[in-house]
């Protein structure tokens, strides 16, 4: 093939993948090596499809090849990077970009990038510095400002996070997650007005497809429903529901007539409240929907109801087990009468975004174990509790969680407890609703809700939380909790 019909391939092909038909310059891109096997530029480009296309290893391969033909070339190693990242080998992702950048210091779109990898990698304040530099070369570069962001709420430099969203917005980003990034950041900061109206930008992200349901009914605004229906949606997590479910009174003042869809294992937990005292309807989300005229995402309601952190609603206990069940799990745990009765979880569901940080082993709990006269039980449910089998040494562990059905069981298990300590998940939102003491095992970064340095949270007065002083130091948080386990105790003793 003469370099004349190769450079035209080249440039309709190129035309072809600037203007998204990835397949038909992909085959292009293949045409030109089978006669050029080592035209790196259709190399490069068939690795930047391959990326496009979700093969990240064809991309790296390819890449590699037209690299090792030009060794010297910025973008090249720049887009090496990006599969890489996708790969999970940010090591080598992050050597590709700082090889970019020794080849191309002045270019902000590979400091942004370095700045993502660095960020993957755990070293946020090196990240940091990438992406000011980013911000440097280029003052309006809005993507960076919000990856700026991200890395300051990272390193719990709240406010900053802030300043750097509200510079991504006012720069022209339209994106649903900065959006709800700067919603997360305000409620955090207890800035709950603004928070609340942020977080309503969560329907538009990919993660909360659910709530763009195609519903005919309209939303529900607030006002007052005579004679009309109203459909409360659950959504996310169970902890979420069992928090925000405690505004289930407040509706019933506008709108007497609703249902309720929750999650099918808090359906039966939730039933008395919604049912014996609101008089309302419950399903679960597998069940169908009776007919209704407005409808609303559970988390919508403190926006609804223009919750401050002084009217955030903290009356407890707003639910309550049935006593029957109560009752028997009392006669479960008639042996350990007279004993300090600890409940124990230290995993949250793998699905959460930020459950690598969250969630811990149970060996980590070891401290605990040295805590004398205490019975612990264990309420943790799902893959972890198979480590249930090797407790730490010295830890009395009783586990009864293959009797637990759903979490009607686990508050009534709960009940019968003096204490619960637990990572954030929602067996810590089930004790705070049930007025139990409760001790909160909390990351560096923690989810929104639990805000910043507070040590009690406004949703739940009998919960205590117990933060990492440093990203990923569960050692001195756990040993805290161990010695004021201990004074705990034996003020209970004094008692």
């Amino acid at each position: 093939m003469p370099q004349s019909t190769v450079d035209q391939l080249l440039s309709l092909a190129m035309q072809d993948h600037k203007a998204g038909r990835l397949s038909d310059a992909e085959r292009a891109y293949q045409r030109i090596l089978a006669a050029h096997p080592a035209q790196v530029d259709a190399l490069h480009m068939l690795g930047v499809v391959a990326y496009q296309a979700g093969r990240f290893d064809d991309a790296i391969n390819l890449i590699s090849q037209a690299i090792a033909l030009s060794p010297r070339n910025a973008t090249m190693y720049s887009n090496l990077g990006a599969p890489l990242r996708k790969a999970r080998r940010v090591d080598e992702a992050i050597a590709a970009y700082r090889r970019a950048i020794s080849l191309d210091p002045n270019s902000a779109t590979v400091h942004n990038n370095l700045g993502n990898a660095l960020a993957d990698a755990g070293l946020t304040n090196e990240a940091i510095a990438a992406f000011e530099t980013a911000i440097e070369l280029k003052s309006g570069y809005a993507t960076a400002h919000s990856s700026l962001g991200s890395a300051f709420g990272e390193t719990g430099q709240v406010s900053k996070a802030i300043h750097s969203y509200r510079m991504a917005i006012a720069l022209g980003m339209r994106s649903p997650e900065l959006r709800q990034n700067l919603a997360h950041a305000l409620l955090a900061k207890g800035e709950f007005l603004e928070g609340w109206a942020e977080y309503e930008w969560r329907a538009e992200c990919e993660d909360f497809a659910s709530l763009r349901h195609c519903f005919a009914e309209p939303r529900w605004d607030g006002r007052s429903l005579d004679g009309q229906t109203l459909l409360i949606r659950a959504e996310q997590g169970q902890g979420n529901t069992i928090q925000f479910i405690h505004y289930l009174p407040m509706v019933a003042q506008r709108a007497p007539q609703f249902i309720v869809e929750v999650q099918p294992s808090l359906k039966r937990l939730l039933s008395p409240l919604m049912v014996g005292k609101l008089g309302g309807i419950i399903v679960g989300h597998d069940e169908p929907l009776p007919s209704f005229d407005f409808q609303c995402p559970l988390l919508s309601l403190p926006k609804l109801f223009r919750t401050t952190l002084q009217t955030v609603p903290s009356q407890i206990p707003y639910l309550t087990a049935d006593p029957h069940l109560t009752d028997v799990w009392r006669t479960r745990l008639a042996a350990y009468d007279g004993v300090v009765k600890i409940g124990v979880a230290w995993a949250g569901g793998r699905n959460h975004v930020n459950d690598h940080n969250r969630s811990i082993v149970l060996t980590m709990l070891a401290p605990l174990a040295t805590v004398g006269d205490v019975q612990f039980i264990s309420l943790q449910k799902g893959a972890p509790a198979s480590q249930t089998s090797h407790p730490p040494a010295g830890m009395d562990l009783l586990d009864l969680t293959a009797d637990v059905s759903d979490f009607a069981d686990t508050a009534a298990l709960i009940a019968n407890l003096d204490l619960v300590i637990c990572v954030d998940t929602a067996v810590a939102h089930l004790a705070g609703a049930l007025g139990k003491p409760v001790w909160t095992l909390l990351p560096f970064t923690p989810d929104w809700r639990w805000m910043l340095a507070r040590q009690d949270s406004p949703w739940y007065p009998t919960m205590r939380l117990f933060r990492q002083p440093a990203p990923g130091d569960w050692n001195t948080t756990i040993g805290r909790v161990a010695a004021e386990l201990s004074i705990w105790i034996a003020s209970r003793r004094d008692d």
